[in-house]
């Protein structure tokens, strides 16, 4: 399923559950634990539809003072929380 979510384009549930020879409620119920997964988003109304967000446009990153205030911040830190603040830093940090 997930390969049949285009990024960035929607796609309705009785197009799919007639593409993949499926009841509407099959694609409701994938649908459903594909955005437990996956970047999935659904929007419901007239122009509604299952998009696969664009998470290179979303992902946030730290600017160059939040990383030293972070990289501050370690010296005060417990191990854990040190830990949590790298982590941070790894992920947001590029």
């Amino acid at each position: 399923m997930p390969g049949h979510i285009i990024q960035g384009r929607s796609c309705l549930s009785c197009n799919r559950a007639n593409e993949l020879k499926v009841s509407r409620r099959t694609v409701l119920r994938d649908i459903t634990a594909l955005t437990q997964q996956y970047p999935v988003e659904t929007t419901s109304g007239r122009y509604g539809g299952v998009y696969l967000r664009d998470t290179d446009k979303k992902a946030k990153k730290l600017t160059e003072g939040q990383k030293q205030t972070l990289k501050e911040l370690l010296t005060f830190a417990n191990l854990e929380q040190q830990q949590n603040i790298i982590a941070i830093i790894n992920e947001f940090g590029s």
